[in-house]
């Protein structure tokens, strides 16, 4: 990028070079470096506008070697992310060596967990997020289309649920959403009757004390008859669990009693 500059550039001092990139561009010829990417690259095309914006960022940091276009957060979020896959991929069969119980419990149900790994990693926003730590949306018809014939909707319900309950995946209580994401919940509601709101849900690192727990409450579904994801109930859950595991599954809600303020979406980078 040196080559960019003349000989009497005077260059902010403490400024990152994207800064700088960005100061000149726009005072020399006056357009947005971010649509300029999209529009060769055609990044835009087909895809929704917040992941558009996203990947012109990706590809302006890979074309000009620029590490401060990622902040630090999303960068610790990715890397969760990217950990998490590795495993489920090339190291599933560290699970399946050290959580047997655990493997024969879940194998059926890995692709499902590597594509919402998959989903959190391409939607980490900035924006949106829950205890410090990134939270994403999709619904149950959006992995469905994904998978193809895998898994019948109400399959892929239930394994959330069950992922839900042993620890691999959090569902976020409405009660502690912040009004930006509890507006965009009641926005894609809708005010609809019979309809539910949606899930935002988070996923953390699959440390060893995780998977252990997990294994640990594989063991103890085993026990109480639950042999697969259909037998788990909210009932059966209470009982044998206890009502903090039926919150991990079923959280508490919130009721509308005003419309959503938000009148556009198309920003939700999900």
């Amino acid at each position: 990028m040196a080559g960019f500059f003349s000989s009497n550039t005077i260059l902010p001092k403490n400024r990152s070079p994207f800064y700088v990139f960005k100061r000149v561009l726009l005072s020399k010829f006056r357009f947005n470096i971010f649509d300029f990417i999209e529009t060769v690259e055609g990044i835009g095309i087909g895809t929704h506008v917040a992941d558009s914006f996203i990947k012109a960022r990706q590809e302006l940091a890979k074309l000009f070697h620029i590490q401060e276009l990622h902040d630090e957060w999303s960068l610790q979020e990715n890397q969760k992310y990217e950990y998490n896959l590795d495993l489920l991929q090339d190291g599933i069969a560290r699970i399946k060596q050290r959580q047997p119980i655990l493997y024969e419990y879940i194998k059926s149900f890995v692709p499902l967990l590597i594509l919402l790994n998959s989903w959190g990693k391409d939607h980490i926003y900035s924006k949106f997020r829950c205890n410090e730590e990134s939270v994403f949306f999709v619904s149950s018809t959006e992995l469905k289309n994904r998978l193809g014939d895998l898994y019948e909707r109400s399959t892929i319900t239930r394994a959330i649920n069950m992922f839900a309950l042993i620890g691999f995946l959090t569902k976020i209580p409405h009660t502690e959403l912040s009004d930006e994401l509890w507006e965009i919940a009641k926005g894609i509601h809708g005010g609809r009757k019979g309809h539910k709101l949606i899930n935002f849900y988070q996923i953390p690192r699959y440390t060893d004390n995780i998977l252990t727990e997990a294994e640990q409450v594989v063991t103890n579904l085993l026990q109480h008859g639950m042999s697969n994801v259909g037998k788990i109930t909210k009932e059966k859950i209470e009982t044998f669990f206890g009502k903090e595991y039926a919150l991990r599954v079923f959280p508490p809600t919130r009721i509308i009693e005003d419309p959503p303020t938000t009148d556009h979406f198309e920003d939700i980078p999900f």
